[in-house]
């Protein structure tokens, strides 16, 4: 009665078949032939492992003894069937499936019908009777979940139809032909639960197997009548128009009121998951599974949007201000002169949120922080809770070295420190953006124009004026002017302008949000989940036991903006020993200045190192969980710097590439894999100008299996490699089988 074989899904009445097939079991064995048991439990001595096998053998034993003593005692034969009765319902899976149950039935058939032969008539007349009982009552049973299926069958996939045309159109923002698809699905799939939770189908609920295509349908129908109910009533009263307002801004009130209907969709969908996986069955026939899978993808495709409308639905009002007023510092970084986040910061805004409204209310150059009074007396409140290679930047001298993390709420933290101690005021959160982010918000408030500019900055032509054209066409001060005046056109349209709905911002802002171009870090307590679910957060991935990481970074060391003409190519070459879990990695980093010779303006060829013009001059970091045993340029082994940071290593070495030329750097490292069939690596690119060529080969040295190649793998023999130009977090798996 413990075992766990399940023949209808329903525990009282499972328990009940168990203890009625080990009774059978018991009495025939009591009154079978030897013969029948021996081979009882040689079959199922077969198909069994562990326990099981013990058991199966304590059972063959035991006949073997009556055998050898030539009894025939009924009470050790009844005990020696039911040592093989808890076999023939606790053997595991062996082979593909049903293997097991079909030995369980070859082993105990001969036996139940020795049993049967060799009983008294009248117990032979009471098992016909019995069985024939059962028969007709199973039959009865299968024929009617038959034809209730073939009923509603066309109801059935008319819902899903219409379940998936609504999400559709829900997503589309077309509000009421979501209503009236939802509307007709939850009909539908209310009818056939109806029909298949009603009494015409009790007895069908105790067939076995039949039982749970009953139960599966009657759940795929009840859960998606539940979720087709839930997404209608959301559809039916959400309505973005409502929430973003015509003189920009968003109506709190509307967008609190959308709360308790998204929440009960997001549950629905969660709900209707765990429905479907519980009922998932190899018993299942196919056309029943088919459906189920169809159903199950619907729900996989949606769940990531309810989940995200409910997330938003918490923190948005809070954000916006709509609890109390929210300041946010944005900085504005420049990848021409990288810096870990990105680039240096040579702009910073203030903006304000406000009952749903953000205004922008403060802009100027970085410089402006970086002189203000008292800045001399700047200081973090613990610098040792820093990563030393932010602390080696001095961002509290040096504002716009506030970037120089790959983390922003770590940067975040240092600005919210830093910054009223730079004339600012206290700030509820900090903001990243750079050139490509920019002209993404351009795509929003359409072009803008500024005192001094010559024309429109627009998102086609914003990247390449704020990464080049600005220092070859003004000086520092002009430039520097200009970009005020840009910048504020440009954050003073955006909390002006009237926002596109939910799918075109996402279709705007998705890839920047990515890439790292856009990031924001709230220190608001419920902030986090929504922040990093879209993207925003600018967290650096954690990194699990046994788990492989690879950023690789660029700083600035001349100052100058020359990273526009710096390419990268990376590769990173693992030898994966399966059998021991170690790594052992070499990370291959090639530089190449692309600058051209001809003279160009000292804010771009500048150096305060009498370096040849041109030349860049980068501090060149590898973040990684490996340990370092040696870094090399161009082959010649070099010193280099180390320190322990959010809990990987992060190994750097200044290098200087003249112009035309190319640089090497080798980093060769090793350290515990993962203690699976499965190596893992995350690689987390820099935001630059130009994005990183990718190389990731892993090789299985040690204990059998061949590669198994995951998303964006290609395997040859006992390889399998990557090649991409990664712009945003990646995660490369590759099993071995």
């Amino acid at each position: 009665m413990l075992a766990d074989s399940a023949p209808t899904g329903i525990d009282a009445l499972d328990a009940l078949y168990r203890a009625a097939t080990a009774a059978s079991i018991v009495l025939a064995a009591s009154r079978a032939r030897r013969w029948s048991l021996f081979w009882a439990g040689a079959v199922l001595a077969v198909f069994s492992t562990g326990a099981m096998l013990f058991v199966a053998a304590l059972a063959i034993g035991l006949v073997g003894a009556l055998a050898w003593f030539d009894r025939r005692d009924r009470v050790l034969a009844a005990i020696a069937g039911l040592l093989l009765s808890v076999v023939a319902l606790r053997m595991g899976d062996v082979g593909p499936h049903g293997l097991t149950a079909l030995a369980g039935v070859v082993a105990i058939v001969p036996l139940l019908v020795s049993g049967y032969r060799h009983s008294r008539s009248r117990w032979r007349r009471l098992i016909r009777r019995t069985v024939l009982v059962l028969a007709i009552a199973t039959a009865v049973g299968a024929l009617v979940a038959l034809v209730a299926v073939a009923v509603h069958s066309g109801d059935l996939d008319s819902a899903v139809t219409d379940a998936s045309n609504g999400l559709t159109a829900l997503e589309g923002g077309e509000g009421d032909a979501a209503v009236d698809e939802l509307n007709d699905a939850s009909e539908k799939f209310d009818s056939a639960a109806q029909t298949f939770n009603g009494p015409l189908l009790l007895l069908s609920r105790a067939v076995p197997v039949v039982s749970q295509h009953v139960a599966a349908v009657a759940d795929m129908a009840e859960t998606g009548a539940d979720l087709a109910d839930s997404a209608g009533r959301a559809a039916g009263i959400v309505d973005y128009d409502t929430v973003l307002l015509p003189e920009g801004g968003v109506d709190l009130a509307a967008l609190r009121s959308y709360r308790d209907p998204i929440i009960r969709s997001d549950r629905a969908v969660t709900n209707a998951l765990a429905a479907v996986e519980q009922r998932s069955s190899p018993w299942l026939v196919a056309p029943l599974t088919d459906r189920m899978n169809t159903l199950e993808d619907e729900l996989l495709e949606v769940a990531p949007d309810t989940e995200l409308a409910r997330l938003a639905l918490d923190a948005l009002p809070a954000l916006l201000g709509g609890e109390a007023p929210r300041r946010y510092l944005l900085l504005i970084g420049s990848p021409a002169e990288a810096r870990d986040l990105g680039g240096h910061i040579g702009h910073y805004a203030e903006l304000e949120a406000v009952d749903g409204a953000v205004s922008l209310t403060e802009t100027g150059p970085i410089i402006e922080l970086w002189t203000a009074e008292g800045a001399e007396r700047r200081s973090l409140i613990d610098p040792s809770s820093y990563p030393d290679s932010f602390i080696a930047n001095r961002p509290q001298d040096f504002p716009q070295n506030w970037g120089a993390t790959p983390d922003l709420p770590t940067a975040a933290r240092a600005a919210a420190e830093l910054y009223p101690q730079s004339g600012g005021k206290p700030i509820d959160g900090v903001a990243y953006i750079d050139p490509q982010g920019i002209a993404a918000l351009l795509e929003i408030t359409g072009p803008v124009t500024a005192p001094g500019f010559d024309g429109d900055l627009n998102a086609d032509n914003a990247v390449q004026y704020l990464v080049a054209d600005q220092y070859t066409q003004l000086d520092d001060e002009q430039g520097s002017a200009v970009l005020t005046d840009l910048l504020e056109e440009v954050f003073g349209a955006l909390t002006t302008v009237e926002l596109p709905g939910p799918e075109e911002l996402a279709r705007i802002l998705g890839p920047v949000t990515r890439h790292g171009n856009l990031q924001f870090w709230s220190f608001g307590e419920d902030d986090a989940p929504l922040l990093d679910r879209v993207g925003l957060s600018g967290r650096l991935p954690a990194v699990a036991p046994g788990q492989d990481f690879l950023s690789v970074l660029t700083s600035n060391a001349n100052p100058n903006k020359i990273d526009r003409y710096l390419q990268r190519a990376v590769t990173h070459d693992v030898q994966w020993n399966r059998s021991t879990g170690r790594l052992d990695a070499t990370t291959t980093v090639r530089l190449t200045n692309t600058a051209p010779m001809a003279d160009e303006p000292v804010a771009v060829y500048g150096n305060e190192h009498d370096l040849p013009p041109g030349t860049n001059r980068t501090v060149l970091s590898i973040l990684t969980p490996l340990t370092a045993s040696e870094m090399r340029v161009d082959g010649a082994p070099v010193p280099f710097a180390q320190s322990r940071e959010f809990d990987r290593w992060r190994y750097s070495v200044i290098v200087e590439i003249p112009p035309g030329e190319e640089v090497t750097v080798e980093l060769a490292g090793a350290g515990a894999g993962p203690a699976g069939d499965t190596y893992q690596l995350i690689l987390a690119p820099q935001p630059l100008v130009t994005p990183d060529q990718v190389g990731v080969t892993v090789t299985n040295t040690g204990g059998s299996g061949i590669p198994v190649a995951g998303p964006g793998l290609d395997v040859s023999g006992r390889t399998a490699t990557y090649e991409g130009t990664p712009s945003d977090i990646t995660l490369l798996a590759v099993s071995a089988r």
